[in-house]
């Protein structure tokens, strides 16, 4: 029974690591391509900045390019949110993994517990029941001696 209750217990506790590997590999892939994207539009908006001020172009072209920016801007500022949401997100489900981590572990000690506590009674009734067979086996004898002598 402890055997079973030992590999039940390897086995949780090694889907609970699993869980915590794959989000931690999820978040950090999240966080590649955030950082890709984001670099790859903060190279984009670098260049256009360049462009916009070594040339010399229509109001309209530049106020075209300004609205472009201003719009990479806001999914960049929205992507950094995303990225901090997600990490809040991670470390939460991380958090409670733990718990149900210590919570199981601590179920296993008590349930373990309990199982030694069982076995030490049945031991005691063991001993109880073969020194009740020897004291019957003795008034047996005492029964059959008194009856000799009467």
């Amino acid at each position: 029974m402890a055997i079973e209750h030992e590999e039940e217990k390897k086995q949780i506790f090694k889907k609970h690591q699993l869980s915590i590997q794959e989000l931690n590999k999820q978040k950090e892939d999240e966080i590649v391509k955030i950082t890709e994207f984001t670099q790859s539009r903060l190279a984009e908006l670098e260049k256009r900045q360049r462009n916009i001020t070594t040339t010399n172009t229509t109001d309209r072209f530049n106020n075209d390019d300004a609205k472009k920016v201003d719009i990479l801007e806001k999914r960049l500022s929205e992507l950094e949110n995303s990225l901090r949401e997600s990490r809040f997100e991670c470390n939460k489900l991380n958090e409670k993994i733990m718990n149900v981590q210590q919570r199981y572990a601590d179920s296993i000690s008590e349930k373990d517990k309990v199982m030694k506590e069982r076995n030490d009674m049945e031991k005691k009734i063991k001993s109880m029941d073969a020194e009740l067979k020897e004291v019957l086996a003795k008034n047996m004898e005492l029964v059959t001696n008194m009856s000799n002598y009467k």
